[in-house]
């Protein structure tokens, strides 16, 4: 077998398409969010609703640790054209800035969440819209297999019960 010795083609510079949605200037939301226990699980800056995607978001951590920078190019864009970005600590996260935001950590009171003290007083079922589309042709042909399923029982019944009828 024989190697050939090619070079690759190149036709110019690559091209990079970016696309950035035409939404005004939003600021965004900043949450802090901690464990209700101490471990080893990472702490969590969250940055919600904003744009446009520009800037750097800092973690100031307690004692004279030196903060954490988190370039925000990697932010995640939803539908309503704003982004979404979280910053990660394995340390305590004192304040949490972006933009011209900034929030502190809560009270420890304020900040633990016991999911056992969680009661739902609504005991009626809940239903979700969506508009996806596979989502809602599943549905569709869900509700339409038990409907089909609920005729051919019923015929079979009727058939059963005439049969020792006669």
């Amino acid at each position: 077998m024989a190697v050939l010795n090619t070079d690759p083609l190149v036709f110019g510079k690559p091209i990079s398409l970016h696309v950035q949605p035409k939404s005004k200037l939003e600021p965004p939301v900043l949450s802090i969010l901690t464990p209700s226990k101490s471990s080893d699980v990472l702490k969590v800056c969250l940055a919600a609703g904003f744009a446009p995607k520009e800037g750097v978001m800092k973690l100031t951590l307690p004692g004279n640790k030196p903060p954490i920078h988190h370039n925000i190019s990697n932010a995640v864009l939803s539908k309503k054209g704003v982004y979404y970005f979280a910053g990660f600590s394995k340390d305590d996260i004192e304040k949490c800035q972006f933009q011209d935001k900034e929030t502190s950590k809560p009270a420890e009171a304020a900040s633990t969440c016991d999911p056992s003290n969680i009661t739902n007083s609504n005991s009626s079922p809940t239903y979700e819209i969506t508009d996806d589309p596979k989502r809602n042709t599943m549905t569709l042909i869900v509700t339409g297999l038990r409907l089909l399923l609920a005729k051919a029982v019923a015929v079979n019944v009727m058939m059963t019960i005439k049969a020792f009828l006669i």
